[in-house]
């Protein structure tokens, strides 16, 4: 029997600076893959958990974006640009990703 995927997106982050330091700007790319076979609908990628505002401030973009759909097989991106406001180690989780399709809603 043939079973269709339930249209998970898979998401990655990536740095687009060699080096993180305290007031340089700090680009974070996203993209965001359809890796199913069915349209995500409603898609939101929320990554506010990973930059707190008392130790990043967002220059240009925002930390989470909203795509009306993503087509299967396709991909979406988006950028952000902070400055970090702090020097020292920081704890950098995922991004939160939740999404409609017909199979499955991931809310």
């Amino acid at each position: 029997a043939e079973y269709e995927s339930s249209g998970i997106n898979a998401e990655y982050g990536d740095f687009l600076n060699d080096v993180i330091a305290e007031d340089k700007h700090l680009t974070m790319h996203y993209v965001i893959h359809n890796i199913g076979t069915e349209v995500a609908n409603d898609v939101v990628v929320d990554d506010t958990a990973g930059f707190p505002a008392g130790e990043f401030e967002v220059v240009s973009g925002a930390l989470s974006a909203t795509f009306d759909s993503i087509q299967a097989g396709a991909n979406v991106s988006h950028a952000v640009v902070l400055k970090p406001l702090t020097s020292g180690m920081h704890n950098f989780v995922p991004a939160m990703i939740k999404y409609k399709n017909l199979l499955v809603t991931n809310w």
